[in-house]
């Protein structure tokens, strides 16, 4: 069984995790959430799909140290690059693997645009 953490539980983060808990090859281990008001909670209720006895936690650290086979990468990235790409890379230096479309630019290196010799 692959065990596995969301990190973000917005729109997307919710139908990702509803699909980890629908795969019999997967096991949910934890979420990041942002916002104080869902900080602790358990990440089903979060969904709305009842009581999975996972919670969520706002603390980054206790994320990147779960063990887990996967991350699901769901925070909003193209508006906060510098962030989500801080996240990326804490996660990838854990030894995280990650699942993402949240950063156009690391989908398509030409989406981030033409970059000068001495970048």
């Amino acid at each position: 069984m692959r065990r596995g953490f969301q990190w973000a539980t917005g729109v997307v983060g919710q139908h990702t995790i509803c699909g980890i808990v629908n795969q019999s090859t997967l096991e949910l281990v934890g979420a990041l959430v942002y916002s104080g008001a869902t900080d602790g909670n358990d990440l089903g209720e979060i969904c709305g799909i009842g009581s999975l006895k996972v919670k969520a936690t706002k603390d980054r650290d206790t994320i990147i140290a779960m063990d887990a086979d996967r991350v699901l990468y769901a925070a909003i990235g193209e508006p906060r690059m510098d962030d989500a790409l801080d996240d990326i890379c804490a996660l990838l230096e854990s030894g995280e693997n990650i699942i993402s479309m949240t950063v156009a630019g690391l989908i398509s290196p030409k989406a981030m645009g033409r970059r000068s010799p001495a970048d």
